[in-house]
């Protein structure tokens, strides 16, 4: 089951990030910080970002979470800020229902594309692998960017065609689509 997280999640949504074992304490710390701004502020229906979270147990403990919203400065582009798997749900399906639900979510906002951003680590493989199952390709690479030798990885999806204003411009002035005139060059 996946459901939008809650104030009463944060607990829960701190330890999942300490048993992931893929956050420095520093990340921890800042993303602990957006999440209590995000919870504990009051409910809009027009937020986009959303943090929700997969197989919640009775205990109160957590299978896994994702975190995700529109990129600031672009337009139609959905980005997974954050996905984390617990360890012993991994390979479970867990990681993928949140994808998924990543992707209907960022259709269901007008989302062009979706990113997920990652590091280039070793440990990284086994999510780097289910992006690609996923539909994603990797876009970019900027190295250096977390440390020397440690790239950061930007994986892209598009969630919806291509809108091609240029080529409707064009039929409406009577030119093909498909060959430029010389003067539009």
């Amino acid at each position: 089951m996946i459901r939008d997280a809650t104030v009463d999640d944060l607990a829960a949504l701190e330890a999942l990030m300490r048993d992931t074992n893929m956050f420095s304490e520093d990340e921890r710390a800042a993303f602990g910080k957006e999440l209590q701004t995000l919870l504990w502020a009051a409910p809009d229906p027009a937020e986009r970002r959303r943090l929700i979270i997969v197989g919640a147990t009775a205990d109160g403990a957590i299978g896994g979470a994702a975190y995700f919203g529109p990129e600031a400065m672009a337009d139609d582009v959905a980005n997974l800020f954050f996905i984390g798997v617990s360890p012993s749900r991994r390979r479970q399906g867990a990681a993928k229902a949140l994808i998924d639900r990543f992707e209907t979510h960022g259709r269901e906002t007008g989302a062009r594309i979706a990113l997920i951003e990652t590091a280039s680590a070793a440990m990284f493989e086994p999510a780097r692998r289910l992006y690609r199952r996923c539909g994603y390709t990797e876009e970019a690479q900027i190295r250096d960017y977390y440390a020397d030798g440690l790239d950061k990885l930007i994986y892209r999806k598009r969630l919806r065609a291509a809108m091609l204003a240029f080529s409707f411009a064009r039929l409406q002035r009577g030119a093909p689509a498909s060959s430029p005139r010389s003067s539009d060059r």
